[in-house]
């Protein structure tokens, strides 16, 4: 990934219009979170709607990120998942990068992590709620993406199969642990799912 591409979008603009109404409950959440005024709320939300949708010709993913991050840090959540949503890269932190390729980096890239996870998330209480699961894969499409490109097929399709396996063929401890076995070897595809656990519960 180029310095200049940073968010798995081919094409920015239209793909972000696609994304919106597929994640219209967070979009309406930002909205009422933050642009809320009576005064400016309606231009502000505008504008911010503008930059969303610019394309990336007339406004680089450095540039659109930091626009868009500018009006969400307020809400340190909700910008995690807007970037989880649209398949943010920081190409500072390759956190994509298995620690036994990357050895020489391997405490500072659990430690940033580490960092960014401000509270312990119980990613068991996501199987109380089966409906979120069924339809995870279409609600985060590119946790999916990243999770595809770091882990081997076989090694997907197992994690695929395991997220979404009923509690009467695997207990929720071993769910637990062979979820975390699964996506131990990439600590961002962990604090990305940890991310949007702590969201849908």
């Amino acid at each position: 990934v180029g310095d200049t591409v940073l968010v798995a979008l081919v094409d920015r603009d239209k793909e972000m219009i696609e994304l919106f109404k597929k994640n219209e409950e967070y979009f309406e959440m930002v909205k009422h979170s933050i642009f809320s005024s009576k005064e400016t709320g309606e231009y502000e939300w505008q504008k911010f709607l503008s930059i969303l949708y610019s394309p990336r010709d007339l406004v680089p993913d450095s540039e659109w990120m930091n626009k868009i991050s500018s009006y969400l840090e307020m809400n340190p959540q909700l910008l995690a998942n807007f970037k989880e949503i649209v398949g943010f890269y920081d190409h500072m932190e390759d956190h994509l990068t298995p620690p036994e390729f990357n050895e020489e980096n391997e405490e500072i890239t659990y430690s940033l992590v580490n960092e960014e996870m401000s509270e312990f998330v119980d990613i068991i209480a996501i199987r109380d709620r089966p409906q979120i699961l069924e339809n995870i894969l279409n609600s985060y499409p590119q946790f999916f993406i990243n999770a595809k490109q770091a882990l081997k097929k076989t090694n997907y399709d197992e994690f695929k199969r395991i997220l979404t396996c009923p509690r009467n063929e695997m207990s929720d401890d071993e769910w637990e642990i062979a979820i975390y076995e699964c996506l131990d070897p990439w600590p961002q595809l962990v604090a990305q799912f940890e991310e949007i656990v702590a969201y849908e519960i």
